[in-house]
């Protein structure tokens, strides 16, 4: 971990260990997530892995919220993707506090595909914040931001593609 060129094998790892690790998994992960790094894919991998590992419920939103609580961009980011691509369904003060990270945190225009996989989350998601958040990010000038909001607002997840 410690060897900055292997950062595309650490990823591939850390994804490796999301699909077939197991609950007991997650405190290397978090420890790993708290470690500085200037490899930010490792980042959204952790985040990802922490997300399928850490739920003890199916819609368990703990897990993506510890990685937004830990305020760096691409944990985050890859946190969201899990629960997009795992269709996770959360309580409104979950959505409410994803939202808010999202909306503080994501309207960098340097980091254009950040808001990509809320707005994919937010397909399965419901109320009148989530919908206002969807019409917003469909009227987006980025195209991937503007079309994964339009079929979010249809309740379609859309196609699913990595913008790493």
């Amino acid at each position: 971990m410690l060897d900055k060129r292997t950062w595309e094998t650490q990823y591939q790892l850390i994804m490796a260990l999301g699909t077939t690790g197991s609950r007991g998994d997650v405190e290397l992960l978090k420890s790993l997530a708290l470690q500085p790094r200037s490899a930010t894919a490792v980042n959204t991998a952790l985040g990802d892995a922490i997300v399928r590992l850490g739920r003890e419920v199916d819609d368990d939103p703990a897990p993506a919220l510890w990685c937004l609580r830990q305020d760096v961009e691409h944990l985050a980011d890859g946190a969201l993707r899990g629960v997009a691509m795992l269709r996770l369904k959360f309580s409104h003060t979950a959505i409410d506090d994803v939202l808010d990270y999202t909306e503080a945190n994501f309207s960098d225009r340097n980091q254009k595909y950040l808001p990509y996989w809320p707005v994919v989350a937010a397909a399965g998601w419901s109320g009148p914040r989530v919908r206002g958040f969807l019409i917003r990010c469909s009227q987006d000038d980025r195209q991937i931001i503007a079309e994964a909001a339009t079929e979010a607002l249809n309740g379609r997840y859309g196609n699913h593609f990595s913008v790493l």
